[in-house]
């Protein structure tokens, strides 16, 4: 199970402590009195000791190099490190982490069931100290506790009786189901396709994440009391779950349905939130009664895609229920995903051997013919495809020939010729593929609707926002410069059953810098769904990690994916919730610099995607704000409970400190003082390091490691 951060685990780092026979650790390991026994690891540059670690399960290896690491750093000592390999040999003076072969012959194997990811357990018999956990996270918990304890300038001691254990703390005190413990439930599924079964491990999985009840699974209903997985057979999204008699029933199709209505419970009852493939939690609660329920869901877009790269792994991906086969690989077995066969789009260079900077003449009788046998021949080659595109290429070079120059014309639109052509291919393969979609653009050009041709039924248009202003919503009526593509998409919102929408939520120039869109998705997204928006396209940084709030922004676009009408208190809710869980403890400090990045833009008229800094955050000023940012994340730092929480917090810090420089660069560089310019030159290193070190792309289109970054100029520059 993946790392999971629930919000309780701040308890851990509180001295809960479990049959210590000398008394709570203080700041010394051992509280103000020396006990008389000390098992002493490490003294005066010299240590006995041999970390060891699992031979077959490479679960501890993170932790047992993070323990080599910070005694070498701190001590001075470069401790040797093997694995418990029967041929190895076994000495008296171990620290073992993890679970190793030793257990059963020198320890007592310990019950890791109440220590879930993150509990842990350090427990001292004779000479040698077991350092573990029930996994990656709760290993590498019970290695900084130690060495929070028991390591000091000069060495290593600790009780030789030591001996503490800190369970997993269960945000959910207390779950039922018609008034009867959820212990005395079991799951059930009925059907063996691996998507029912993967819904069923997973329900399982996090109820007992999420207080503590172990189900058994089953394709049988043994006991009568169940969670039963009912599986249908088509291929719908929709889902539901409803009590019945025996319990609840979460009914939803193999193919994906069934797994959807799991995770859907699991966060509208339970209480589970799904973030980022490093950061899930569970809302605390005393008690939740499941007596109830009954949820009936369509979702409102059949093709969802939050183009993030925080989005693109397979597992949450599903979890936030997008199925866009652009840059991810679901399987099927979880559920598989809608994509388009073949190029994705700008098509007609594979299928009809137009070059990138030019456009084939649509009236020509031989394009129509090429085009069409490729069509053909990729869905002979693939018979499972449902969607493929037959659009312009990525230039202005329409055809201006006196037939195409015509049919523009009576169309009062470029796009009359685009679609009369898609027009005729979709006609021609329907005959023989009745469940194939065409997929064409109205972009640039095209993106006027013309005045008398319609889509086919098995027409997809999609269009895209690049030139639009990002600060307002695309249907307010003050904002002059979206007033074009709003006009356009109604008007192909009334001939298109079926748009796909091709949506920008990030500046592409400069990936780092802060983009204050928050305010206008949830409109926009409303907006795309009233006009036949059927499919959803949002691009971000799909290039790397973001640092400046492109995750809260990948996640919140997954929520208005699945339901663009939730009420303004449920976005900022939403807000609040993801903040919580990948800043940690600290978020409310985070959010202060969110606040006020949104603030920025009520100082603009318009943003755009690639507009520089003095244009997108306006006249606020940064100047002199050094010491606020550093209160807010420093705050956050001290409170996070972990390595990831620490890198988020770090990410976005980057993304202030790279608006900050740019803003006071100049000045200070070219009318400071020597010990100015040299503070602000070396600010400036710093910053390129940790963009680089974070993995966070300064540009689209360009690695990092091609700029030549000069520290001696603005940050803007490079």
């Amino acid at each position: 199970m993946k790392l999971r951060i629930a919000t309780a685990f701040l308890l851990i780092l509180l001295l809960i402590l479990c049959g210590c026979d000398k008394g709570a650790p203080g700041e010394t390991g051992y509280g103000t009195t020396a006990p008389e026994n000390l098992l002493t690891i490490a003294e005066n540059g010299t240590s006995s000791y041999t970390i060891v670690r699992s031979d077959a399960d490479g679960t501890a290896t993170k932790a047992a190099m993070l323990l080599r690491k910070t005694i070498r750093e701190s001590v001075g000592i470069e401790l040797g490190i093997t694995t418990d390999w029967k041929n190895n040999p076994v000495s008296d003076y171990e620290i073992l982490v993890g679970a190793t072969t030793r257990e059963g012959e020198f320890f007592d194997a310990p019950d890791r069931a109440g220590l879930l990811d993150d509990g842990y357990l350090i427990e001292v018999v004779g000479t040698r100290v077991l350092l573990t956990g029930d996994g990656e996270q709760g290993c590498s918990n019970a290695v900084k506790r130690f060495l929070e304890l028991f390591m000091t300038a000069d060495g290593i001691r600790l009780p030789d009786n030591y001996y503490e254990r800190v369970d997993h703390v269960f945000p959910v005190k207390s779950l039922s189901i018609g008034g009867a413990d959820i212990s005395e439930y079991s799951i059930v599924y009925d059907s063996d396709d691996a998507c029912v079964r993967k819904a069923a491990s997973e329900l399982h999985d996090y109820l007992r994440f999420a207080c503590g009840a172990d189900l058994p699974i089953s394709s049988e209903n043994t006991n009568g009391k169940r969670i039963l997985i009912h599986a249908t057979d088509d291929n719908s999204e929709s889902f539901s779950y409803q009590n019945d008699a025996d319990g609840i029933v979460i009914t939803g199709s193999a193919m994906r349905g069934a797994l959807y209505g799991v995770y859907d419970f699991l966060e509208n009852c339970i209480g589970m939130r799904f973030l980022t493939e490093d950061s899930e939690y569970c809302l605390e609660s005393d008690q939740i009664a499941l007596n109830d329920l009954n949820r009936t869901y369509e979702l409102f877009f059949e093709y969802r895609d939050s183009f993030w790269t925080a989005y693109f792994p397979t597992e949450i991906s599903v979890k936030r229920m997008l199925n866009s086969s652009h840059r991810r690989n679901i399987p099927e077995s979880l559920g598989g995903m809608i994509g388009i066969t073949g190029q994705f789009v700008h098509t007609m260079e594979t299928l009809n051997g137009t070059p990138k900077g030019e456009q084939p003449c649509l009236s020509d009788e031989t394009v129509y013919e090429t085009v069409l046998a490729s069509v053909l021949s990729m869905l002979a080659e693939h018979p499972d495809a449902k969607i493929i595109s037959v659009s312009q290429n990525d230039n202005e070079n329409y055809c201006t020939c006196p037939t195409c120059s015509a049919v523009d014309e009576e169309e009062g639109s470029h796009a009359g010729t685009v679609i009369r052509f898609v027009n005729r291919i979709a006609e021609a393969v329907e005959k023989d593929y009745p469940d194939v979609s065409i997929h064409t653009l109205a972009y640039r050009y095209s993106r006027s609707a013309p005045k008398i041709t319609v889509p086919r039924d098995n027409v997809i248009v999609q269009l895209c926002t690049i030139e639009c202003c990002f600060l307002h919503a695309l249907n307010d009526p003050s904002c002059e410069r979206n007033a074009a593509l709003k006009e356009d998409i109604e008007a192909w919102g009334k001939i298109c059953k079926r748009i796909y929408i091709w949506d920008y939520v990030t500046n592409f120039r400069y990936y780092v810098m802060p983009f204050p869109d928050f305010d206008i998705l949830d409109d926009n997204m409303r907006f795309f769904y009233e006009n036949n928006a059927r499919g959803m396209l949002e691009q971000g940084n799909y290039e790397g990690q973001s640092g400046e709030f492109g995750e809260l922004r990948g996640y919140l676009l997954t929520l208005l994916l699945k339901n663009p009408y939730m009420t303004e208190a449920e976005y900022d809710t939403a807000i609040n919730e993801f903040m919580r869980g990948y800043y940690g403890p600290g978020w409310e400090s985070v959010r202060a610099y969110y606040d006020f990045i949104r603030a920025c833009a009520g100082t603009r008229k318009h943003i755009g995607i690639y507009d520089d800094y003095a244009t997108t955050l306006g006249g606020v000023s940064f100047f002199g704000q050094k010491e606020q940012f550093a209160k807010w994340f420093d705050t956050a730092l001290s409170l996070a409970e972990n390595e990831v929480q620490e890198k988020h917090i770090r990410c976005t810090a980057v993304s202030a400190d790279y608006i900050r420089l740019s803003q006071e660069f100049d000045k200070i560089y070219y009318t400071g003082t020597e010990e100015e310019k040299n503070a602000i030159v070396a600010e400036n290193t710093e910053l390129y390091q940790a963009i680089t070190n974070y993995g966070i792309p300064l540009h689209e289109y360009v690695d990092n490691s091609e700029i030549v970054a000069k520290f001696d100029r603005n940050p803007i520059e490079w």
